[in-house]
């Protein structure tokens, strides 16, 4: 129970989806995206800010479609063997 709060924690911290706090900006709710829906502009006119970047975000993809490459492919095999081995599905020679 207790032996694994710090981990959550610190996991929860890693791969939280919330933009990090700006430094000297206190902020007293929660964090308020802009959706898009009104447009580049704001009511008198400027623009909008520039959005939050994701900190790491193309290490975190490339964590997440590396081994689920892997893991389509290895399934991919497995089933084609086991097709082969019984009979289901065998590839006529004369194909190719």
């Amino acid at each position: 129970g207790h032996a694994m709060r710090p981990l959550f924690l610190l996991l929860r911290r890693t791969f939280s989806l919330q933009a990090p706090r700006q430094q000297g900006y206190s902020q007293t709710g929660p964090v308020r995206c802009y959706d898009g829906t009104a447009g580049a502009y704001t009511e008198c006119g400027a623009l909008h800010g520039r959005p939050m970047r994701m900190r790491l975000g193309g290490l975190r993809a490339i964590i997440v479609i590396v081994p689920s490459l892997f893991i389509g492919a290895t399934l991919s095999k497995e089933g084609a063997a086991f097709l082969e081995e019984n009979d289901i599905f065998v590839p006529d020679d004369d194909d190719d």
